[in-house]
């Protein structure tokens, strides 16, 4: 007996040095994350006061410790960089004296004396619950706040956009706007306390950052109506951060969501057949100010064209950002080289795109109304976007003549306004042919309710 316990014993042994072998080889987590490029953040009293700002621009990683961040957090660092990390070399190089005690998960105890009365913005919304273990991604606009909150009415979430019902987990309705020098932009302010249930923000102050700038520390005269709600224009071309706050009776700040907003210079669309006064022109000028459509030549969009099948799938592969395409061709109809063999091979590769029975693409087919519903209803999925909202097919004489492999895509199309019937709206024409400004006009309704701002 005693020599089996000895040998368990001797085996458990081997275990527990093989564990710690592996344990150590394991390289940490710094080296595993990617370090954000860009990312700025700024600590502010509740006044408005800028404490500290810094924009992240280490070629390494610092971990807590060396930063004099205390507490427990110090032990449990996750190995990435996060607001905590941030605030601290910030104030580090604001020459602001570093106190910042940090319970194990997160949790600001104390900060320089104030206690863990700060209040957290990552890219608009309110992520206290994510400061301490957030990662930090490239380009990211942080925002801490010096409050006191005691007497309970901290809004607890400030954000731009509708409110949201009956949830108190962070939420991010800010997107980033991009706008024509002169064109406006409303937003509305909302907010979700932990006293005063749902709202929106009436009377909030507006701030903007200068041309170009990181802080939004310039007053403007405009607040929020009754609505919650807010316009804004910009003159010059560049980016801008848009920042309103509310207050507490007291004067103190209660939330401050903000979004960045680029301007940029009209691009007339240079096309001979494309005027103001045509119905389409908006589309158009979108497409081609977007780089996802361009003329047959380069004076000439031709309108009235009938759209490819190839000619989509290079549209839907531009919006995608053309990514690099190592997948093997699988169609004996697409020839190596051609202006749309990648895009094609990419879309295939997505699942967008699985072409006809024959094994063929047909990719000078002309697309129609429901092929095209199918492809932008199959990116929306690849894409992460919400495909649960759906339409009526009914409401149209023909609905019932939508091929069985694309009904579910109409009705997303129909239910989200990207695709609408024809003949004062009687009939969705499932098998009939999209023309170019037809195209273009259902990719900038697409690119407007699910890529907002763009």
């Amino acid at each position: 007996m005693k020599k089996k316990v000895t040998k368990i014993l001797s085996m458990v042994m081997t275990m527990l040095m093989v564990i710690t072998m592996f344990i150590t080889a394991v390289p940490v987590m710094a080296e595993e994350h990617q370090l954000p490029v860009g990312a700025t953040i700024r600590f502010e009293m509740d006044d408005g006061t800028v404490i500290a700002k810094y924009e992240f621009k280490e070629d390494h990683y610092t971990p807590a410790k060396d930063l004099g961040i205390t507490g427990g957090y110090e032990e449990n660092d996750p190995g990435y960089v996060t607001p905590l990390h941030m605030l601290a070399q910030a104030m580090i190089d604001n020459d602001v004296p570093v106190n910042i005690e940090v319970s194990s998960n997160g949790w600001v105890y104390d900060c320089n004396g104030t206690g863990g009365d700060l209040m957290y913005y990552v890219n608009g919304a309110d992520s206290s619950a994510l400061f301490g273990g957030y990662e930090v991604k490239d380009g990211d606009n942080i925002t801490v706040i010096e409050c006191n909150f005691k007497s309970g009415l901290y809004t607890a979430f400030g954000y731009f956009g509708e409110v949201v019902e009956d949830t108190f987990e962070p939420v991010d309705m800010t997107e980033e706007a991009v706008l024509a020098p002169g064109e406006e932009l409303t937003l509305k302010y909302s907010y979700k306390g932990w006293n005063t249930g749902n709202d929106v923000a009436v009377g909030a102050e507006v701030y903007v950052s200068e041309k170009d700038g990181i802080l939004a520390d310039q007053k403007t005269d405009i607040v929020t109506d009754e609505n919650g709600e807010f316009t804004i224009s910009f003159k010059e071309a560049g980016t801008y951060i848009v920042s309103a706050r509310s207050y507490l009776n007291d004067g103190r700040l209660a939330s401050n969501p903000y979004c960045k907003v680029t301007v940029k210079e009209n691009q007339t669309p240079p096309f001979a057949d494309v005027t103001p006064e045509d119905w389409f022109y908006d589309a158009v000028r979108y497409v081609y100010e977007n780089g996802i459509m361009t003329g047959i030549q380069p004076t000439v969009f031709d309108t009235a064209a009938e759209l490819s099948r190839a000619q989509f799938t290079v549209t839907l592969y531009r919006m995608n950002g053309q990514p690099e395409v190592t997948n093997k061709n699988i169609f004996a109809d697409v020839s190596d080289g051609t202006w749309y063999t990648d895009a094609v091979l990419w879309a295939n590769s997505v699942g967008i795109v699985n072409g006809y029975r024959t094994g063929d693409f047909g990719p000078a087919d002309s697309i129609t109304r429901e092929q095209m519903a199918v492809m932008m209803y199959r990116y929306a999925g690849y894409k992460g976007y919400d495909t649960e909202e759906k339409g009526e097919l009914s409401q149209f004489q023909d609905g019932s003549e939508v091929s069985a492999f694309a009904e579910e895509a109409m009705k997303w199309a129909v239910g989200n306004h990207l695709i609408s019937g024809k003949e004062n709206q009687t009939k969705i024409d499932p098998q009939g042919n999209t023309n170019r400004a037809e195209c273009a006009a259902i990719i900038m309704r697409f690119m407007k309710t699910f890529e907002s701002g763009k």
